[in-house]
């Protein structure tokens, strides 16, 4: 078995796409851990970075081509994606001309077209964002949606993405790789990837782990995985089975939430820290990088309040471009709109235009009061507006929700803005419902699609833990459907078999006795027996 990977990364362009300095260093980290023999061990590891059209395309071709069935190409690519009029993915390089995407940029049609020409398992890492228009909205570095199951999907093949539908796959500032490359590698090298601690990492397993960290440290991104067949099985690289590092490492993850440990946790973990023979030095480092991504994510936060305390400074509203200013700020740093919500709650009573108002309300000036008074009364109005307007838009939801109908109520809820702020607890309700529904639809329907459609409809970062359980349980149960159905077309092949046999050997029964009759019938038995009687009971 001949393990090979191509190792894509683009950082300069030469025309109107935006340099990407981590593109580079992902490939030479990729490249650290694949080559590694005690980890990747891959015979065959190239870089390829800041490539022209042809290298791209020669280098793909020659990963692919004349391999055997048994055999392994990765491909990985760090850079920008760009799609057509059209919706079709291109990779590109260092001449790309997003203004002549088609000629200057390399189709996934054609990485598809090459693949499916090689009997090979197939893994493709995608660090790129993919956005609007692809059917089945995966997202790349670059600012469109791709349908990357359709155009890069196949038998014994893999595809795992950075992020999905109009979101961008991050570098991060201060950080030497890119946010979705960063988890992939940390998972291959720490081992902390091996989920079920058989010593091996699958593409499963590193999707499930790095999704985890990357939605630790950047909610907005959504890493994606897309299979066909064995996809789901194919390892990548080992893992160590009996290190004590990785096994304390394991541990934290399981005790850290949201980035703090319990009072009791730390106590578990200076317990087994004692057990595994770790110095108190080492425990604290492995406990450090656990929790620093969810420490980074707060860093974020900070940013961001003090950016938007800074707005607000000396003025009674946001003026539009301050506002559209904020709103990119808080892409870029990855934030979701739920994660921003409480720092405006909070800041919004300390406008400095409202306690000055607060100040002057103070003086008993009859015109103030009447101000405040006038103010409390349109407030309570628009409270009762509010109020009317929630009880007869909630009527037709609990009627969805009554006769579980857990998708429409969903659209519902997210096309009314009023609703979407206030009815959180009945948003969480129908995505309970969901995820029920999808496991109870693959259980009696054994529809995978549908079941994993339904899960996708849950935002990310909502219910993480049920949904992410919720996955795992129907990727195993279809996992042992799988084999269970093997198993049985094995049995029936047999069967057949045997069947075939006993059919051939009644022919043949059939034509002995068929034989011996006409030889009664003509009278050469009974000749045969004048002539030799023994011999006459011999043959017939």
């Amino acid at each position: 078995m001949a393990k090979v990977a191509l190792l894509i990364g683009n950082s300069e362009y030469m025309y109107n796409l935006s340099p990407l300095p981590c593109a580079t260093n992902d490939v030479e980290a990729m490249q650290r851990v694949l080559q590694n023999s005690e980890i990747g061990g891959f015979d065959q590891v190239e870089q390829l970075l800041n490539p022209d059209l042809q290298e791209i395309q020669v280098k793909i071709k020659t990963l692919f081509s004349g391999r055997r069935k048994e055999d392994l190409a990765l491909l990985f690519f760090s850079g920008h994606g760009l799609k057509d009029r059209n919706g079709k993915f291109y990779f590109s390089n260092r001449a790309t001309n997003s203004e002549h995407i088609e000629a200057t940029a390399t189709p996934a049609s054609f990485v598809q077209y090459i693949m499916s020409g090689s009997r090979c398992s197939q893994v493709v890492i995608l660090d790129c964002c993919f956005s609007g228009a692809f059917a089945d909205g995966l997202t790349v570095k670059g600012d469109e949606t791709v349908d990357i199951q359709n155009q890069l999907g196949g038998k014994g093949r893999a595809v795992l993405t950075a992020s999905t539908s109009t979101q961008y796959a991050l570098e991060q500032q201060g950080e030497d790789l890119s946010v979705y490359t960063r988890f992939i590698v940390e998972g291959i090298e720490t081992g902390a990837a091996d989920i079920d601690n058989d010593g091996l990492i699958s593409t499963d397993e590193l999707h499930r782990y790095a999704q985890k960290k990357v939605q630790e440290v950047a909610p907005t991104m959504s890493p994606k995985i897309f299979t066909a067949e064995e996809g789901f099985r194919i390892y990548i690289a080992k893992a160590p089975t009996n290190d004590p590092k990785l096994q304390y490492r394991k541990e934290v993850e399981k005790y850290a939430k949201k980035g703090e440990i319990s009072s009791t946790g730390h106590r578990i973990l200076a317990a087994l820290q004692e057990a595994s023979g770790l110095t108190i030095e080492q425990a604290k480092e492995i406990e450090a990088d656990v929790l620093k991504p969810y420490q980074e994510y707060k860093k974020k936060l900070k940013k961001y309040e003090q950016a938007l305390v800074e707005a607000l400074e000396h003025r009674y509203h946001l003026k539009q471009d301050t506002y559209n200013e904020l709103k990119y700020y808080q892409k870029i740093l990855g934030l979701r709109d739920k994660d921003i919500a409480l720092i405006e709650k909070n800041l919004l009573l300390m406008l400095p235009g409202v306690n000055r108002f607060v100040k002057l309300s103070r003086k008993s000036s009859l015109q103030c009061l009447s101000i405040t008074c006038l103010l409390m009364g349109l407030g309570i109005v628009a409270a009762n507006a509010i109020y009317a307007y929630k009880k007869m838009a909630t009527k037709p939801i609990e009627t969805l929700i009554k006769y579980k109908r857990y998708e429409e109520c969903i659209t519902k809820i997210n096309q009314d803005l009023l609703l979407r702020l206030t009815e959180s607890q009945t948003a969480q309700q129908c995505y309970n419902g969901l995820i029920a529904q999808a496991k109870e639809i693959f259980q009696v329907n054994n529809d995978f699609e549908q079941a994993m459609r339904l899960l996708d409809l849950v935002p990310q970062g909502v219910l993480f833990h049920e949904v992410t359980e919720a996955r795992e349980s129907i990727v195993d149960l279809k996992h042992y459907r799988d084999a269970k159905e093997a198993e049985s077309r094995c049995d029936w092949i047999e069967m057949k078999a045997n069947l075939e046999k006993i059919k051939h050997r009644s022919q043949e029964i059939e034509n002995s006795l068929a034989e011996l009759i006409r030889k009664i019938n003509t009278g050469e038995a009974l000749i045969q027996m004048n002539q030799c009687p023994s011999k006459a009971i011999i043959t017939n």
